[in-house]
Order: C-alpha cells, then sequence, then structure tokens
C-alpha cells in the first residue's frame, strides 16, 4: 500500500489489488475492509426489488404517450417486422437499435394495444439488465460482488433510471450501451489488449444505434481508444475499424427507415442547425441548470463518482483508462447543452432548462463510482464540496428559469419524462402543488445531496438511506407526477376507435389539408393498424376513399355526401363515411350523424 495525498486527507492506494482498482481508499476506523461483503441473500434480493420497482413503475404504461419518440421506435419495429408496411410518420426519424429488439412484437400481435404492453416489458428488461454492466463498474473500482449488485441496483432504480421505463423509447439501450462501453474503457489493457479493442469499437458504434444522441460520445470513444493504444497500431486500427463499421450500418439502418416509412426526415439538419445558431448565454444557462439537475437528482453521486475517477486518471499520470473515461464524460457535458441552446427549443418548455434526459444516460457509469466510493470511503470534505457546487448550479438555473419562464406564470409546462430526477419538484399542470418559486425548487432539490454529505461518515446507513430516498421518489414521481400527467394520453384516439368492428381491410385516409391529421397523424396511423392509415391529397383521385378524417368544414366531405361517424368530433376535425354501403350498414347501427334539416 502506498501513501497519497487527496483532498488534504492521507489514503491508500493499492496498486496490485486484485480487484482493478485504482481509487482512493480513506483509512480510519470507519473505512470498511478492503473485502468486506454482504450476506449472500443481499445480491438476490437486490435483483428481486429492482425487478418489482420497474414493474410498479410501467404497470400503467398502457399506451404511447409520445407520439414521435415511441411510435417511431414502434413504426421502426414494424417496418423491419413487415417490409411492405404502409405506415408513413411524420416528424423527424429514431435510430433504429430499440426498434430491432421489439421486431418479434409484430410477428406476434397486429393490436397495437398488445403490442404496447409487450414493448415496454422489453424496454423495461433491458433497464434491469443494465445491473450487470454497472455491477461489473463497481468490481472494477474495488466493491465486492455482492455489494456491486446492491449499489447497481441502487443506481437502476433511481428515479433518473427507473421513470425512463415508463415509455418505449431508446434511452434503456442507451444506457446499458454507455455502461458496457466506459466498462470496456476502463478494463483496457494497453500492454494487452486482446480482443477488447475490437469489442470497444463496436459498443461504441453501437450507441448510436441506440441513439443519435450518442454520436459525440460514440466517435470519442473511438478517438480516445486509439489514443490510449497508439503505440499498438494493429490494435488502435481495430477499435476505429469496427466503430466505423457499426456506426455506418447505424446510419444506413437510419436512412432507410427515413425513407421509408416518413414523410420528410430533417433531423440531421436540423440538429446541426440548431447547433449553428446556439446563444452562448442560453447555453451558460443550461450548463448551469444540468450541473444542478445531476447533482439533484443524484444526491451527488456523479459528482463524487467523477472526483474518484479524476483522481484515478491523475494517479495514471492521464495516460491510462480513467483519464479516457473522463475526457469522454467531459466532452458529453459539454455538447448536451448545444442541443437545448437555441431559442425554438426552450420556448415555454420549462423543462428545457433543467433538462437531464439528455446528459443522464452518460453520467450514471459515475453514479454507482460514486456510490462504491460512499462504501469504501471519501474526503469528508467532499459531498460538501458537491452540495455547493449543486447550489451554484441551481442559483444560475433558478436566475434563467425565472427569466424565461416565470413561476407565477401559466404559460409553460413541465414534462416529467424529461425531468425524472426532480420531477418531484415540478408543478405538471395548472392544479399541481409545488413550491411555486424556481429558487426554493432549486434548493429544495439539494436535499438529497446534503443528507448524504450529512451520513458520509457513516457507509452503511448513507447507502441506506440513498437506497430508501430513490426508492420513495421514484414511487412517489411515477404515481403522483407521471401518472397524473400520462392519463390523458395513455388513450386510442376517437377517431380510430370509433371504426371497431369495421372491416380492417379498408383503408383510413387523412385529409393532409387538415390540421388536425398533421398533428395527430403519428397516433392515428400507429392506433389504425392493422387498419391501413394512408394521407390523402383530395386534389388527387380519390375514387377508392370510403372512410377519411378531416375538419368539420372540409368541402371534400360537402362535396362528396358524407357523413361524420357518432363520437369521432374532436375540435374541428372528425371521421368521415362516405355514401356507399359501408355508410348504410353505419347508419343501421346508429354510428351516423344525420345533418339537421332547417
Amino acid at each position: 500500500m502506498l501513501p497519497a495525498m487527496t483532498d488534504g486527507v492521507t489514503v491508500a492506494v493499492d496498486r496490485n489489488a486484485d480487484d482493478g482498482s485504482r481509487l482512493p481508499i480513506k483509512q480510519g476506523p470507519r473505512a470498511p475492509r478492503a473485502q468486506s461483503d454482504l450476506p449472500r441473500w443481499a445480491g438476490a434480493t437486490a435483483w428481486l426489488v429492482a425487478a418489482a420497482v420497474l414493474v410498479a413503475v410501467q404497470w400503467r404504461s398502457v399506451a404511447p404517450v409520445f407520439r414521435a419518440d415511441e411510435v417511431g421506435n414502434l413504426g421502426n419495429a414494424y417496418l423491419f417486422a413487415h417490409p411492405d408496411a404502409t405506415w408513413m410518420l411524420a416528424a423527424n426519424s429514431y435510430m433504429p437499435g430499440t426498434s430491432m429488439l421489439l421486431t418479434p412484437v409484430w410477428w406476434v400481435t397486429s393490436d397495437p394495444e398488445v403490442a404496447y404492453r409487450i414493448a415496454v416489458i422489453i424496454v423495461a428488461l433491458v433497464g434491469l439488465l443494465t445491473i450487470l454492466p454497472l455491477r461489473a463498474i463497481a468490481r472494477e473500482v474495488g466493491a465486492p460482488p455482492r455489494v456491486a449488485t446492491v449499489l447497481a441496483a441502487i443506481v437502476v432504480v433511481a428515479p433518473s433510471r427507473a421513470l425512463e421505463s415508463n415509455y418505449v423509447w431508446g434511452e434503456n439501450l442507451l444506457v446499458l450501451c454507455v455502461a458496457v462501453a466506459v466498462l470496456l474503457l476502463l478494463r483496457l489493457d494497453i500492454a494487452s489488449p486482446g480482443r477488447t479493442p475490437v469489442y470497444l469499437g463496436a459498443v461504441a458504434g453501437t450507441t448510436f444505434l441506440a441513439h443519435g444522441r450518442a454520436l459525440p460520445f460514440a466517435l470519442a470513444v473511438l478517438v480516445v481508444g486509439a489514443v490510449l493504444l497508439r503505440g499498438r497500431l494493429k490494435d488502435a486500427a481495430a477499435v476505429v475499424a469496427s466503430g466505423v463499421a457499426v456506426l455506418g450500418v447505424a446510419y444506413g439502418l437510419h436512412r432507410y427507415i427515413g425513407s421509408t416509412i416518413y414523410l420528410e426526415d430533417e433531423r440531421v439538419g436540423k440538429t446541426l442547425n440548431d447547433i449553428a445558431h446556439v446563444d452562448v448565454a442560453s447555453y451558460l444557462g443550461l450548463a448551469a441548470g444540468q450541473l444542478w439537475y445531476t447533482v439533484a437528482a443524484w444526491a451527488g453521486l456523479t459528482v463524487i463518482g467523477g472526483a474518484a475517477l479524476l483522481a484515478r486518471a491523475r494517479r495514471e499520470s492521464w495516460r491510462g483508462p480513467a483519464a479516457a473515461v473522463s475526457v469522454v464524460l467531459v466532452a458529453m457535458s459539454a455538447a448536451v447543452p448545444l442541443l437545448l441552446a437555441n431559442g425554438e427549443t426552450v420556448n415555454g418548455r420549462a423543462h428545457v432548462f433543467i433538462y437531464g434526459r439528455y446528459l443522464d444516460a452518460f453520467l450514471i457509469p459515475l453514479a454507482v463510482i460514486g456510490l462504491v466510493m460512499l462504501w469504501r470511503g471519501v474526503p469528508r470534505v467532499l459531498p460538501w464540496v458537491v452540495v455547493v457546487l449543486g447550489a451554484i448550479g441551481g442559483l444560475g438555473a433558478a436566475w434563467m428559469l425565472q427569466a424565461e419562464v416565470p413561476a407565477e406564470s401559466g404559460d409553460w409546462i413541465v414534462a416529467p419524462a424529461h425531468v425524472a430526477g426532480v420531477a418531484h419538484l415540478m408543478r405538471i399542470d395548472a392544479t399541481d402543488a409545488w413550491p411555486a418559486s424556481w429558487w426554493a425548487v432549486t434548493m429544495l432539490g439539494l436535499v438529497p445531496a446534503l443528507v448524504v454529505a450529512l451520513l458520509a461518515r457513516w457507509r452503511v446507513a448513507c447507502i441506506a438511506a440513498v437506497a430508501i430516498g430513490a426508492i420513495g421518489l421514484t414511487l412517489y414521481s411515477d404515481t403522483v407526477k407521471f401518472d397524473r400527467f400520462e392519463q390523458q394520453y395513455r388513450v386510442a384516439p376517437l377517431q380510430v376507435e370509433a371504426l371497431a368492428g369495421v372491416d380492417t381491410d379498408i383503408v383510413l385516409y387523412g385529409d393532409i389539408a387538415s390540421p388536425q391529421v398533421l398533428a395527430n397523424g403519428n397516433e392515428f396511423t400507429y392506433w389504425a393498424t392493422p387498419r391501413a392509415f394512408v394521407y390523402m391529397d383530395t386534389a388527387r383521385d380519390t375514387s377508392g376513399v370510403e372512410l377519411f378524417i378531416a375538419n368539420l368544414d372540409s368541402e371534400f366531405a360537402a362535396e362528396h355526401g358524407a357523413s361524420p361517424l357518432v363520437g369521432t368530433i374532436i375540435g374541428n376535425s372528425a371521421t368521415w363515411v362516405m355514401p356507399g354501403e359501408l355508410h348504410d350498414e353505419l347508419d343501421s347501427q346508429g354510428r351516423v350523424l344525420h345533418r339537421r334539416e332547417d
């Protein structure tokens, strides 16, 4: 054991540790024995508790909430399952990683409600499996086996992680891939890397397959991996080659999807345009919000883990795997505000200023490292430094929030899915109880980090408090915030539901002149399945049209004598049936509205 100094505290660094650790271990009466572990039942119990929490979270997830993200992922899967699909979606396409896992769903059912329930369970299982790489990261930095399992499970049930299992989108797969990539970087043996370079490149590319937001992360991993192996050109080339190959496949699939089932796909151009028009003041405010969010959502664990990672990088003379991981995560932390810092994005959306969903996926490995550090012992001052940093970020975030979306105004929204780690403090609608002050919100958000700072000397009590707080906030936020916000969206549109019992071979058309059709086309497409939903241009041949959605004042409907169906008038639109056999059949069932004769 070689003595070293870290933040003024004498620590011991075991450079021959058989667990691969190079992180500091605080010495003192409360420091755990290097290999102390939990009872055998602890690991199995951690898995069961994590599974139970995820089941509770997604129990009421019965239909898509996000017509772009979720329907996009399910639409990609439908295309892979049925290449001759007639689906046509609006907005921009999504990367196909999660969709590839969901493809078999559409082979076993054509019912959109059943398909969603199966899909959300699969996504939750992916979230649960993240315990495996997080456990391996915990082992890599010195946690005993069953302790590592428990700590990884705590991360998985934290609000920022568990609540993302409410939805069918790419977050869970992205987190899984990021965790594996960080693990491979930490384990990279520069002197004798074996096959790790190939795996590292492939996993880095797979993060992009999982989510387009991961492209900067993937490129950073390839660069730092090649730099670490610069003395072994064959291995450095293997990292780059395998990564570029997977990136190429991922982008090719993305382009195929965008050109096949999307009206237009401008995601790449829009992203580049957003970055080119970054507002500096917004960027700085968003950076402060990101700092506050990660401290508040993770009780400071990500910052503690980051400090430990930097300490390891320093002992490696900034030339080893820890330094590589640090560079990648710092680069991603700097890149995320770029994706948000433009006027169109922040207009009226309060959650954008503290948008945690984008950065969370890349900092989660730091959370488990932070928990390991609490288990092994941290310098007493470190958790308090984290609280101070969170307060500084909170003041900056509160100032910008109050300037852009005043707390007393009702002209803004917060979608809890984007700020899952602090959703318990947010106002999700005009009737919701909340602190009614951005300054109060940001300071109250630091309470979990403050609890960690107070209990850090007692490792078992501290970690128990983190675990209980994580589960409690997850279940509270899911029930009181998420479910209340989402219940109005987790239903099939009435304009499609009204067609129950009608032959599904009859196509449902949507008049592109109707704003309702353009705004809700993805929902109509999804819920009409297995019936085809086709966008209709009334200036072209419409001879085969029997059912269509259009405005109430639709000239096409008036000219052809179409009638609206009962219960389908939503806003200024309805589902119409053309004169003919189908009209007469539905009319005999009392399902057709008739114009009142004056």
